[in-house]
């Protein structure tokens, strides 16, 4: 992972109404903030903090939201909602912590933090389950994978939640970042020249894990690296001048794609039949192929729905009405976590996966 951090900001509208919510998706390695116009229907501007956090999650969240506040000219009084959805830790300290007073805000605005399911799935799995358009199957891929099955019968939830290195946030990789502004987000050959894209074709600041899944495809299918996932003829294989995937980089991506692909099989089995599936996560931006190529999860045969970041999505539906809080806290005390008796099995399965 790329070691400074990085803040990204972008501003979707020029005009706005006067009355927002500001919405938190708080990640292992990332923070992002949705401003969003609760009148108008619509995203106002968006910022994305990306690296280690340091010092006092509060004030980390009371500094994002008071400079974005200034950079897109948004005053206080404007703000109406305030939602968080974060780690089972995180989430149970912010609700303890923080009022509108630590945030510099009016003292009625709302706040909201998304329930969380169990000691091991957190709030952001909760919001993502709210995007489920029916019964179905879906999962977020980020410092964990996270797995969910909604019942359409009963709306009962059974989920699951297996720990990865990173490969698949940008924590993992040593050029890694998240796909903003000026991240590698795509890697082909044409001609025999490597070719690669980079969000909002501005100056590259590191390697998204969309083009870390897709190089990786690229370099098995072309024999730079074998299918026990050692490259053959090099240290680095280069993306540009300045940004390059290591052996370690590699080899991370192997086992997270090998503990997805192992917890798919295992949770796929434990639920049965479903009827849509929805995935979420980095890769998804741009490689949804190119992570069924390597093994990370597998082709379904039922309609399958991607995106970047479900949570986002999940938090603006609270903000915007609060039945759909009230699902979410009805999903999350129905849920049952079924990690524990997957776990055995899992480590055993990750093994015979791990080859590309």
């Amino acid at each position: 992972m790329i070691n400074k951090p990085l803040i990204f900001r972008e501003k979707y509208r020029s005009e706005r109404s006067n009355s927002l919510a500001a919405v938190f998706d708080i990640a292992d390695n990332s923070m992002s903030l949705v401003f969003y116009d609760l009148s108008l229907s619509r995203r106002f501007a968006r910022t994305v903090l990306f690296g280690e956090r340091k010092g006092d999650i509060v004030q980390g969240i009371a500094d994002l939201l008071g400079s974005s506040m200034q950079e897109y000219g948004i005053g206080a009084g404007a703000v109406k909602k305030v939602g968080f959805a974060a780690s089972v830790a995180l989430s149970v300290y912010i609700e303890e912590a923080i009022s509108p007073l630590e945030l510099h805000l009016s003292p009625e605005t709302e706040i909201f933090v998304m329930p969380i399911i169990s000691a091991a799935i957190g709030g952001r799995f909760t919001a993502s389950l709210l995007t489920l358009p029916h019964s179905g199957l879906a999962a977020d891929f980020g410092g964990r994978l996270c797995m969910g099955a909604v019942s359409g019968t009963d709306k009962k939830v059974k989920c699951a939640s297996f720990p990865l290195m990173g490969a698949f946030d940008g924590s993992a990789a040593e050029s890694g970042v998240i796909c903003e502004r000026g991240a590698i987000d795509e890697v082909r050959r044409d001609k025999g020249i490597l070719c690669y894209g980079v969000v909002s074709d501005a100056q590259s600041v590191g390697i998204a894990p969309s083009a870390l899944v897709q190089a990786a495809e690229l370099m098995i299918a072309e024999g730079i690296a074998d299918k026990d996932g050692i490259m053959l003829d090099r240290d680095n294989f280069y993306i540009g001048e300045d940004f390059y995937i290591t052996q370690r980089d590699l080899r991370a991506l192997q086992t997270d794609k090998a503990r997805c692909a192992a917890a798919f099989e295992l949770f796929t089995r434990e639920i049965g039949d479903f009827s849509a599936v929805f995935l979420s996560g980095e890769p998804f931006v741009r490689s949804a192929e190119a992570m069924i190529s390597i093994g990370a999860v597998p082709r379904f045969d039922c309609k399958t729905g991607f995106c970047r970041n479900s949570s986002e999505q999940g938090l603006i539906m609270c903000a915007e009405n609060s039945r759909e809080l009230e699902r979410a806290e009805m999903l999350a005390e129905s849920a049952e976590d079924i990690t524990e008796r997957l776990l055995e099995k899992h480590e055993e399965l990750y093994l015979e996966k791990l080859s590309f």
